[in-house]
């Protein structure tokens, strides 16, 4: 199949919400130079040859093994954006089953989950419990510490992003098992919900940079979905992912004063004390946290920016609400790996 053809292959069985992320897929593949562009800075790849593609595809996920149904007429593109380390991917290509095996995973282990996004094209998941069947405009929870094989007998169109398993880990006290490999069903709102967090991912930000509010709201969404399919109530959880969106983009523009309480936020959104802490609760995290890690990521713009090259730590510490530094260095080499003097030489 010649890669032009991969573009307009009719969807008609997809959600009408899909044409958003199938929109980006598309302008994706198109490799747009434009630097304004959602993807004009990602890496992209047009491979006609199984091979090449299959070394593609364990470039920019894992170990994997590729079996194309028809390898003589095979033709695929992929197009990925960075931002730090979540990344976002678009993939468009002929059917075929990609086999995350136990040699792969002992040959190269990577602690990384993959949410799966399906925009076009049934698609099956073999893990561990069983079989999941995954129709068009449903997500599935994958995770590269443990064998699988996605099997795509048509071509198919997909969105991929992929994050450490630590993030997720963290919010959800570790417990985990019963949602890999979870159809997230269309008919729940929680891929819809999701679609709009990955899409505030590519818009939000200039090629090549990291916006760890965005981020953090993907996380939310995620979070609360996946508790969502597990008791039954996708739509609570939807309702929780966007209230804690709110609360965190309050907080964005907030963060800079060194005395915020959850009471005065709460004032401010129109909601009760408690039912602010059981929001953050249901996301995964706590008020604290959610403010803290929104400084942090401030700290970071600041640190590499190149304005604030002769601005000391202990006053860009203040300007994003920290009191006292020697507790921004630490939470700081905490979460980044680097204390913010090595960070900001790293970046720059």
């Amino acid at each position: 199949m010649p890669c032009d053809e991969l573009q307009y292959y009719p969807a008609p069985n997809a959600p009408a919400w899909t044409t958003v992320l199938d929109s980006l897929a598309l302008r994706a593949s198109a490799h747009q130079q434009d630097a304004s562009a959602p993807f004009g800075g990602a890496k992209h790849s047009a491979d006609a040859d199984v091979d090449a593609w299959q070394q593609r595809l364990r470039r920019t996920f894992c170990d994997l093994e590729i079996e194309p149904y028809l390898p003589s007429r095979f033709s695929a593109r992929l197009s990925t954006l960075d931002r730090g380390e979540l990344k976002v991917s678009f993939l468009l290509a002929p059917g075929q089953t990609a086999t995350r095996s136990m040699t792969g995973i002992r040959r190269a282990p990577v602690e990384t989950f993959f949410l799966n996004i399906h925009l076009h094209g049934n698609g099956f998941v073999e893990h561990r419990d069983g079989v999941s069947q995954v129709y068009a405009g449903e997500a599935v929870l994958i995770d590269a510490m443990q064998p699988y094989r996605i099997n795509y007998r048509d071509p198919f169109r997909a969105a991929c992003i992929q994050f450490p398993q630590s993030w997720l880990r963290e919010r959800c006290d570790n417990n985990l098992d019963s949602s890999i490999a979870r159809r997230l069903s269309a008919g729940t709102g929680a891929p819809r919900v999701l679609a709009a967090a990955v899409e505030t991912l590519i818009e939000s930000n200039a090629p090549g940079s990291t916006d760890d509010i965005s981020v953090e709201l993907f996380l939310d969404v995620l979070t609360t979905s996946l508790k969502g399919a597990e008791c039954g109530n996708n739509s609570l959880a939807a309702g929780v992912a966007m209230r804690a969106g709110l609360l965190r983009r309050y907080l964005a523009q907030t963060y800079r004063e060194e005395c915020l309480t959850p009471a005065m936020a709460a004032a401010a959104l129109g909601w009760s004390v408690r039912n602010l802490h059981k929001i953050c609760q249901d996301s995964g995290t706590s008020f604290g946290k959610m403010l803290l890690n929104i400084r942090l990521a401030a700290s970071t713009q600041k640190l590499v920016s190149a304005r604030q090259g002769h601005q000391q730590i202990s006053e860009l510490a203040l300007e994003c609400g920290f009191r006292d530094i020697s507790h921004f260095c630490r939470a700081f080499k905490q979460r980044y790996g680097l204390s913010p003097s090595r960070y900001a030489l790293y970046h720059r």
